[in-house]
């Protein structure tokens, strides 16, 4: 089936609104001009991986950084930009207001260039990681601003100024790695930026010597990787996440599909994942069955286990699927406690939490977390979405995500047409210290929109960044 596929950027100012309402300041459109055919970028996955939009980050002056999957015939800002060849990085940054400010594309002729997180600080950067072919013709471009070519390194983590001036670039596998290896063992999953500037890299390696040599890994398994705001490594982390020592994608994939939160508070990483095909992640001693949903506490010290909550998994015929899933990375309040938002079948059990649905349909949820324990401090539940994005600021929390015909959730309803509308993108504002609902909105329309990701500002607005089919 053809369909023309556009991406939008909106941002919700939330400070001095009615609690009955929530109010879209401004959109911008990201488009593609030619088909696009196949359910690789038109069917939301639990997982950003095969979505054309990938991560989103706001700076302290609420700029904008987002990253997407692009090819020749896309257009920001109505401006086209020109890509190295199959689909590469589009790294793109618009201001608090909705202007365009800058865009750089990263990519190689390759189809598998792939970004995977981005963070920013007015201070610090915007810091990129990701994987790319260098190995390919033409080699691999960050930018206008510098090319690398005739290797196999893969992984890279990049920094720019936020003005779009580009700063350093680490590549940190070793030079003598294969192909295979560079692709499928040694990948990064997750990034997050510590309160100095240091850049925490969680990422999924195989034996080697990396960083030319200042880091030596001697199992396949799950590593932190420090640098500073300069480029600087500060050298690594092991994490006691690992997986059978046979070199397959799907063993490894547990680690890939990760999410990494650094809470500089408590000195702890914050990692929350689901576990590989054929029972094959192991944290800290426990070995975790087929598709079970897990989040951990890590001494960022030491990459001691503090605390693991694990789900069950259900099984159905002929697959077996989680219980639980989250659709992104947790969130983090002063003090070290943590939100998270997922997914849950009914009569599923987590954290000392039964779910319940009187349709025996899935449930949405948002927990928070105690950061000591890994105890639930407040759930709430919503029906008839599929939440994909969760983003805290000051006092307040929102999520992001889709729904079909309506949205409930406690004190709050949504609903559209479905003769019409074939489902709606919304928000929903929650109090972070009690999980209230506060707000609730949709993204209306003749065709279907989707939220997929969602980012907040200091100043408490929130961006929500998505697609919708014409």
């Amino acid at each position: 089936m053809f369909q023309k596929l556009s991406l939008f950027l909106l941002t919700v100012c939330c400070l001095y609104l009615p609690a009955q309402a929530q109010s879209w300041q401004w959109g911008r459109p990201i488009s593609f001009d030619s088909a696009i055919v196949g359910s690789r970028y038109l069917t939301h996955q639990t997982s950003n991986t095969w979505l054309p939009l990938l991560d989103m980050a706001t700076d302290e002056a609420g700029n904008v950084y987002s990253l997407l999957l692009s090819n020749s015939h896309l257009k920001v800002a109505s401006q086209p930009v020109s890509s190295y060849g199959g689909w590469d990085i589009l790294l793109t940054s618009f201001s608090c207001d909705g202007h365009y400010r800058w865009s750089k594309i990263i990519g190689s002729s390759s189809d598998s260039d792939m970004a995977l997180s981005i963070k920013a600080s007015v201070e610090s950067g915007v810091f990129v990681t990701g994987l790319m072919s260098m190995a390919s013709s033409g080699g691999g471009h960050f930018g206008n601003d510098t090319t690398i070519a005739g290797i196999n390194k893969a992984m890279f983590l990049a920094k720019w100024d936020t003005g779009g001036n580009f700063q350093w670039l680490r590549l940190p596998q070793p030079a003598s790695m294969n192909h295979d290896s560079a692709w499928g063992y040694s990948r990064p999953a997750d990034m997050d930026l510590g309160p100095d500037g240091t850049v925490y890299l969680l990422a999924c390696l195989s034996p080697g010597a990396y960083e030319g040599g200042n880091y030596l890994v001697n199992t396949l398994g799950a590593h932190v990787l420090k640098y500073s705001s300069s480029g600087q490594f500060l050298g690594g982390v092991v994490l006691p996440i690992t997986t059978l020592s046979t070199y397959s994608f799907q063993y490894v994939s547990s680690i890939l599909s990760s999410h990494l939160r650094y809470d500089g508070t408590n000195g702890k990483f914050i990692v929350s994942g689901l576990s590989g095909l054929l029972g094959s992640t192991t944290i800290a001693g426990t070995t975790l069955g087929d598709h079970v949903s897990y989040i951990g506490s890590f001494k960022a010290a030491t990459g001691a286990l503090s605390w693991l909550i694990a789900s069950n998994p259900v099984r159905y015929t002929p697959n077996p699927t989680s219980d639980i899933t989250f659709y992104s990375s947790s969130s983090l309040d002063a003090r070290g406690n943590i939100y998270i938002v997922g997914w849950a079948t009914d009569s599923a059990f987590f954290n000392g939490i039964l779910f319940r649905n009187p349709w025996h349909l899935p449930s949405d949820f948002v927990m928070k977390l105690d950061a000591t324990t890994g105890q639930a401090l407040w759930i709430t539940i919503g029906r008839g979405g599929i939440s994909s994005g969760l983003a805290l600021t000051g006092k307040k929390l929102a999520i992001t995500g889709f729904y079909q015909d309506s949205l409930i959730y406690p004190g709050g309803l949504l609903t559209n047409n479905p003769l019409v509308d074939s489902g709606d993108a919304y928000i929903v504002q929650m109090d972070a210290a009690t999980g209230a609902v506060q707000k609730m909105a949709s993204l209306t329309g003749n065709s279907r929109t989707w939220g997929s990701l969602i980012t907040a500002d200091r100043r408490g607005n929130f961006y929500v960044t998505g697609s919708y089919s014409l």
